[in-house]
């Protein structure tokens, strides 16, 4: 079916120019996301669409689910998940906030919703996948279908945390905790309305006095989690709520990448394996299915890294912790 849907390409494509030009451009309507060859690969996985639901809080989507038992149960990008929330189906119908239980080591969740008549996704292996294989995956409302390859060996994605987006000064019991030299713009700090020379003296309601055991506090959480952070300013104490950005995004020379990716995915790091791909998937695609041409599921996209960069948990790990979450979902039987 691959080979026959690639040669189908082929022949859509090379009809639109003269035969001199063939080898020269590409017509304009085919350089992003090629038209013809996503119409080729939508024709192979369009009726599988039902087995992608939406992610809303207060009523926009940030998030795909992926249907993957016909019983409710579904699973999502865990960090999507907070406060209400509600899950529609394509065919309209809305679950608003569902049970769920989450892996925090994945960031993955698995939802249950009353409805025992879903089309579950149909799971292939991975372990073949190799760079250059053609993926395709879905954006949310309406599902528009994006197209792309592998692009790098499955590989672990290390830990990195949060930041608060601050330049640290002096610390100490004289000092009385950690003095801020400098505030990022447009960082969580910021938002937050930390300043200059403000002295953070807690995290979470347990003491800092040292660079050191900030930075272990902080490093604990991942971007998109918000820190009670306690200071004193002047001769007043407050505290301040501070949500933990990304590091790459406020500190590191990759700023000016990123400022050309669109919005990447808060928890962005910190997985056991992931197929890296080039699909220009946004980071309100996370969750949702990484599609084989023939239209079984190689895996879950969980996080968009940057521009060119997208991570799918394999198919293999994700029915894996499928497994390993029911039983914390499910009511006990009597």
């Amino acid at each position: 079916m691959r080979d026959l849907l690639l040669r189908w390409f082929i022949i859509l494509c090379l009809p639109s120019l003269p035969a001199a030009a063939q080898y020269r451009s590409l017509p304009t309507r085919d350089r992003t996301n090629g038209a013809r060859t996503t119409e080729a690969v939508r024709a192979a996985i369009q009726q599988e669409r039902v087995s992608v639901a939406e992610v809303l809080a207060n009523e926009r989507t940030t998030g795909l689910a992926t249907i993957v038992s016909p019983t409710g149960y579904l699973v999502t990008k865990a960090s999507l998940l907070h406060g209400d929330f509600s899950i529609r189906l394509a065919n309209g119908k809305l679950f608003k906030t569902p049970p769920f239980v989450a892996d925090s080591e994945e960031d993955i969740a698995l939802i249950k919703i009353p409805d025992t008549d879903l089309q579950p996704v149909r799971w292939t292996g991975s372990s073949g996948l190799k760079s250059g294989h053609w993926i395709a995956g879905f954006e949310p409302a309406p599902q528009t279908l994006r197209i792309g390859i592998v692009s790098a060996n499955r590989r672990p994605i290390e830990r990195i945390g949060g930041v608060m987006g601050v330049q640290l000064g002096m610390d100490g019991e004289e000092v009385g905790g950690i003095q801020i030299d400098v505030v990022y713009p447009k960082s969580g700090a910021e938002s937050a309305g930390l300043r200059e020379n403000d002295i953070l003296v807690s995290i979470n309601g347990v003491s800092v006095l040292e660079r050191e055991l900030l930075r272990k506090a902080v490093m604990a959480h991942d971007p998109g989690e918000t820190l009670d952070v306690g200071l004193r300013r002047d001769d007043q104490t407050m505290k301040l709520q501070v949500t933990l950005g990304d590091r790459d995004a406020i500190v590191d020379d990759l700023n000016n990448d990123l400022d050309f990716s669109g919005e990447t995915s808060k928890r962005r790091s910190g997985f056991g394996e992931v197929i890296q791909h080039d699909a220009p998937i946004g980071a309100r695609g996370m969750g949702g299915p990484l599609w084989s041409l023939e239209g079984t599921v190689y895996g879950v996209n969980i996080a968009r890294y940057d521009r060119v960069a997208t991570y799918a948990l394999p198919s293999e790990r994700v029915q894996q912790l499928i497994e390993q979450l029911k039983p914390r979902l499910d009511p006990p039987q009597e």
